[in-house]
């Protein structure tokens, strides 16, 4: 009895954390590399640093995504994003639906990124609706500004800060949505290595440490990833296999209370790839 008491306070702490009205972390390839992913430019970038669009100028795409922690519906996180390029940038756009019919939050994200030399620039605005049974919908706007600096050829620097706009969540104690402030470091020495560090603060929690590489064993085709962060401690790896135009990543992470989690996604990208 005590056992399953202690596992429903531990349940109900990292639903919160999880939850909590958090910009969620989304993609397979983000989460094999411990979530470290303020410098990667790829369709997920709408949601994990918008300023990654700006790499994304020469074909679109589109990518899938899906998640069920702890095999619970209440824990599953679907999303879809794409890239289209423009003349003035590229446009990011997402949709992204996290929980079940009891409680559920979901996100519809407009961004766009531009680079000039060596540094991409991206600001984006999310519309978050929280749903709950016999509870009223609440809608709240949150904006976005993220940057990647290339400092070397084979360094970069990158920020950013969700909800500095500082929408409130609702007038009771004037409680607002967490404004999450991150910066990160990338080494890429080749092609085929990329090694990255992040620290991430939210406002209600203390500092997250993360930190993740990728390992392309055939380049361009078949790539290992693995990573780490912190509060609460999650490790994992994954793996990523490129065909053509398509990208398909898997990723298996554990909470040390809690258990496997089991992340994938598919994406498509228009056009001959470079």
């Amino acid at each position: 009895m005590i056992f399953k008491a202690s596992f429903f306070v531990i349940l109900m702490l990292s639903m919160m954390a999880i939850a909590g009205n958090d910009n969620l972390p989304v993609g397979a390839r983000s989460q094999g590399m411990g979530n470290a992913a303020l410098t990667v430019a790829d369709e997920w970038s709408i949601y994990n640093n918008v300023a990654g669009l700006g790499y994304l100028d020469s074909l679109s795409r589109i990518g899938l995504y899906y998640e069920r922690r702890y095999q619970l519906a209440a824990f599953q996180l679907m999303a879809i994003g794409g890239a289209i390029p423009l003349k003035f940038g590229t446009l990011g756009l997402g949709l992204q639906r996290f929980g079940d019919n009891i409680y559920n939050e979901q996100k519809i994200t407009f961004g766009i990124g531009h680079k000039i030399r060596n540094v991409s620039l991206g600001v984006s605005a999310n519309y978050l609706q929280f749903s709950a049974q016999e509870q009223n919908t609440i809608s709240r706007l949150v904006l976005e500004f993220g940057g990647i600096a290339e400092i070397t050829k084979t360094l970069r620097f990158s920020g950013s800060v969700y909800n500095w706009n500082q929408a409130k969540l609702s007038d009771y104690q004037k409680e607002r949505i967490p404004t999450i402030l991150k910066a990160g470091l990338s080494y890429r020495p080749s092609k085929k290595l990329m090694v990255n560090g992040e620290i991430e603060k939210n406002v209600y929690y203390k500092e997250i440490f993360k930190a993740g590489l990728e390992y392309f064993v055939i380049e361009n085709k078949l790539c290992l990833r693995t990573g780490i962060s912190t509060y609460p401690f999650i490790n994992g790896g994954g793996i990523g296999i490129r065909k053509h135009n398509f990208k398909l990543d898997y990723a298996f992470t554990w909470h040390g209370a809690l258990g496997a989690n089991n992340h994938l996604s598919l994406a498509y990208q228009f056009g001959p790839r470079k």
